[in-house]
């Protein structure tokens, strides 16, 4: 046999073997994920915009015992108009707070906030 089909062949089931393995399932860790404990989403409901204003402002708390470990603020009437955006979004000791503005004449629009509360961790 040839030099280079010696080579091609040797490619060639060095790569065959190596496939056989490419369809098999990654192992699962054992158990199913769950929660941390005290895991819980609190949800602000809709908070007025009201028209003309920069920085309106909210905040969540998490239950007694837990801390944020995760949130966010979002607009809760469809897509934002141009003038209407998040100003800052973030934690807080206790839960979540965010700020938004309306610089239109638009009425009746708002935002919400989230906060995902769990006990804090060790550590």
């Amino acid at each position: 046999m040839r030099p280079i089909a010696r080579t091609l062949l040797a490619v060639l089931s060095v790569g065959a073997g190596l496939m056989r393995g490419a369809g098999a399932a990654p192992a699962l860790a054992a158990g199913t994920p769950k929660a941390p404990p005290g895991y819980v989403v609190v949800d602000s409901g809709p908070i007025p915009i009201p028209p003309g204003q920069a920085g309106t402002g909210g905040s969540i708390s998490c239950p007694p015992g837990t801390v944020p470990w995760g949130g966010g603020a979002s607009f809760t009437g469809g897509i934002p108009s141009v003038g209407e955006d998040i100003n800052t979004s973030g934690p807080t000791d206790v839960g979540w707070t965010a700020r938004y503005n309306n610089r239109t004449s638009i009425v009746g629009d708002a935002f919400g906030l989230s906060a995902v509360c769990a006990n804090e961790p060790p550590g």
